[in-house]
């Protein structure tokens, strides 16, 4: 009997095989849990028996169970092995781990540096939970990872610092504490703390602050692994956390203020590989990163005179034409970060890069001259709450139509590794009048992007640009991201507003008004076929 079955599942069913613990085994895979059972009860459909014996307590391996799971694990090692080799010989993958965002734009400015010198590399970033303070490089699914130190094994791993950053404190708004503008280590001791996985090790201790303590016993309020599950505790009034002194400005909400501790340790962000790997791709990457988070030296005429006229207590902006081809995005926005700038760079199809920036006349100023800029004009103050590069792709985006319980579409935008997901009853619009409910939904992985099957196709691909005035993921925490899409169908500027929160929270999916909107349009309907395989859903449930 011939079956098509995914690598994706045989790898939960071995975890779950080994484990026999649905909840260990989902921590293993940084799945949740009911999503792993959905997931093995799928593939048990598939093969039509059972492969577990489950009751409340334990969870046993049938007959069918113990013959497949020695061929499985086998396979998933005998495929791991191939691909790595095959990798390695083509020199055409690199894979980045990571377990937070930073801010400043470090990661997209080491990759688009990297992307630049090295088009023939397909890089893929990679969220991991914190319950691997590796970042998927000691079981072998990164290549090389962004951490914060320390690393969990200083024998096996090598690493760079990029940026050593104080460390603040996280806390509830109306902490009787948050009335202070400085923290010190004694007045947290008898706080409860967010704390990571047990198996974060080495990490979690560092961020507990264990070594600043005097021997002062710990009170753990909550466990996270995690960001936003980290500040869904603090919210909640579950614990303090520590954090270095940028995040705690990209994940800034309403109901949480942070503060600054004044003699603990600094936050070190480096990036790292394991010790063996020679391979020149990896140390080319090092590079690049180090570049990317290198501080820019200044000449001393950078900080010049305001030009008469100029009012330096208000803010203006201009927009120019600077000289250089995408290699130079990175140093660009890099200049203007340093001066505290905001705004964006993108590169011109006819060459050269357009330079929007806002802020202080003195640094606008600054920031022309170190460019070379010649030639500048006034333009409208937009603010923005970072400096960007526009124009590089921030992940891919898939569309598949389900009919499952009910009929519908599931947006999904790659974000931080992950597939972030809404589900969209009615389907997306091109019409910019049009409002479509969309459902937040759990996260998927990148592998499922191109699942079809019976009642299953993939409606809509291509790649996405984050946009917008507030950086990724902290626009869709706060309730507002705008982005571009580039793909088959659906094209242009779109933005999601939520509206409500909850377990499941509710957004609207709204067309903004360009080039691409289409008004009176119904693209579901006029274009209801597969990208990939030309089918109808109707079809696939023939």
């Amino acid at each position: 009997m011939a079956m098509d079955v995914h690598l994706r599942n045989l790898r939960y069913f071995v975890a779950v095989g080994e484990e026999l613990h649905f909840t260990r085994a989902a921590e293993r895979l940084h799945l949740s849990q009911p999503a792993l059972s959905k997931q093995i009860r799928q593939l048990e459909r598939e093969l039509g028996f059972s492969l577990f014996r489950r009751d409340h307590r334990t969870v046993v391996l049938t007959h069918g169970g113990e013959t497949l799971l020695g061929a499985a694990r086998d396979l998933l090692g005998a495929w791991d092995q191939a691909l790595g080799e095959a990798a390695r010989d083509a020199g055409s993958r690199l894979r980045v781990g990571f377990q937070t965002s930073v801010a400043g734009g470090l990661y997209t400015d080491a990759l688009s540096v990297f992307g630049a010198a090295h088009p023939e590399v397909n890089v893929g970033l990679r969220l991991h939970a914190w319950s691997d303070p590796s970042a998927g490089l000691v079981d072998d699914s990164s290549d090389v990872a962004f951490l914060w130190l320390p690393v969990p094994d200083r024998e096996r791993l090598v690493w760079r610092t990029l940026r050593t950053e104080p460390r603040h404190v996280a806390m509830r708004r109306g902490h009787p504490l948050a009335m202070r503008s400085e923290l010190h280590m004694t007045d947290l001791l008898d706080e409860p703390f967010i704390a990571l996985p047990p198996s974060a090790g080495v990490l979690r201790e560092y961020w507990l602050a264990l070594d600043s303590r005097g021997g002062h016993p710990v009170r753990i309020g909550a466990h996270a692994d995690s960001p936003d599950a980290t500040f869904e505790a603090v919210a909640a009034g579950h614990g303090v956390v520590l954090l270095a002194a940028g995040n705690a400005e990209l994940y800034a909400r309403p109901e949480i203020v942070s503060r600054p501790v004044a003699d603990i340790a600094p936050a070190e962000l480096a990036i790292a590989w394991r010790a063996g790997d020679t391979r020149r791709v990896i140390h080319d990457f090092v590079e690049c990163a180090q570049r990317a988070a290198s501080p820019v030296v200044h000449r001393p005429a950078t900080h010049a005179a305001p030009r008469v006229g100029h009012d330096v207590d208000m803010l203006t902006a201009v927009r120019a034409a600077v000289p250089g081809g995408p290699t130079g995005l990175a140093d660009v926005a890099r200049h203007a970060r340093e001066l505290a700038l905001l705004g964006w760079v993108r590169a011109e199809p006819a060459g050269g890069l357009l330079l929007h920036a806002e802020g202080d006349p003195a640094a606008i100023e600054g920031l022309l001259r170190e460019l070379d800029v010649v030639d500048s004009e006034p333009a409208s103050v937009e603010g923005h709450e970072q400096f960007a590069i526009r124009g590089v792709p921030s992940g891919q985006f898939v569309v598949q139509e389900h009919q499952a319980t009910a009929h519908h579409f599931d947006l999904r935008l790659e974000v931080c590794g992950v597939m972030r997901s809404w589900a969209v009853p009615k389907g997306p619009s091109m019409d910019a009048a049009v409002k479509r409910l969309a459902v937040e939904v759990e996260d998927h992985a990148l592998s499922h992007n191109d699942y079809e099957g019976p009642g299953v196709i993939v409606w809509d691909r291509g790649t996405y640009e984050q946009r917008g005035r507030v950086p990724w993921p902290a626009a869709l925490e706060r309730g507002h991201a705008v982005f571009e899409l580039e793909g088959e169908k659906l094209r242009g500027g779109f933005a999601l507003q939520r509206t409500r929160g909850g377990a499941k929270p509710q957004w609207l999916l709204i067309k903004r008004r360009d080039e691409y909107a289409r008004p009176g349009s119904d693209i579901a309907a006029e274009h209801p076929e597969s990208v990939l395989s030309g089918r109808t859903l109707g079809k696939t449930l023939a």
